[in-house]
């Protein structure tokens, strides 16, 4: 009876766990690329665009989409390239590459959207943003990347703010030389994964920057969230656990 007991016990755990621990992203449901200048702004539907390929692996629960080498009628700027890629973890990146075109400040905004199954009751996340900022030999005094009037990233569940990384004030600079580099990164939830809300239909990454003239800015972003099961799952796998241990000693 006892080792019955023991045995439907660390079964019923096994699958709660599974339960609250499943999660998988689907195929990107939003690209938009948001630019804003002193006179004029617009809006890019990237997974519209033409320039955009996407595809995907595993039957459908990976993939990645594309942009190289787009530049606007209007050509205040260039995507000079543009990805995206989500996976069943379940987590998005958000990566790009863009160069102001004018001589004057663009800002540029910058959101991808991958849907999850609910993930929950709570999730682990993790997390990271680098910037490379590089001013062209056709501009004088160096180049700058600073906030937009708010967090330079911020990650997304359900639509939420759930993290920011590089808050208002923030700046980043090169130069005085016309031809100029700088690196500047930033990370949470590693080692150790920070708790976040439940994912109840989709997670995403939103870059925002005004970059000044002549400049290029390279960006890469990345968001991973993970299942973390409610303490009542926990605390019973670590029940099933001991129920299976003391079934393995009797039979020993």
């Amino acid at each position: 009876m006892r080792k019955r007991m023991c045995t439907q016990l660390f079964a019923l755990c096994a699958a709660a766990v599974i339960a609250a621990s499943s999660a998988s992203a689907l195929p990107l449901v939003g690209a938009t690329m948001d630019w804003f200048a002193d006179t004029a702004n617009g809006s890019i539907d990237l997974l519209a665009n033409s320039a955009t390929s996407c595809s995907t692996t595993d039957g459908g629960k990976a993939g990645s989409c594309t942009n190289t080498g787009f530049t606007p009628l209007h050509e205040r700027f260039t995507v000079n390239d543009w990805s995206s890629t989500y996976d069943t973890d379940p987590f998005v990146t958000n990566d790009f590459n863009v160069t102001n075109n004018t001589a004057g400040i663009l800002i540029f905004d910058v959101t991808v959207t991958s849907p999850v199954v609910v993930t929950g009751p709570q999730s682990a996340m993790s997390g990271s943003l680098g910037i490379t900022l590089t001013n062209t030999p056709a501009q004088p005094g160096g180049g700058s990347l600073t906030d937009a009037g708010a967090s330079v990233y911020r990650a997304l569940i359900d639509g939420g703010v759930v993290r920011t990384l590089f808050d208002p004030a923030y700046a980043l600079t090169c130069g005085p030389s016309s031809t100029c580099s700088a690196v500047d990164t930033d990370f949470f939830g590693d080692p150790v994964p920070e708790i976040g809300p439940q994912a109840n239909t989709d997670i995403g990454i939103r870059i925002r920057f005004a970059l000044g003239p002549g400049d290029r800015a390279g960006i890469t972003s990345v968001f991973n969230i993970e299942a973390v099961p409610e303490p009542a799952t926990a605390t019973l796998l670590g029940l099933g656990l001991i129920g299976l241990a003391i079934t393995g000693r009797r039979r020993s």
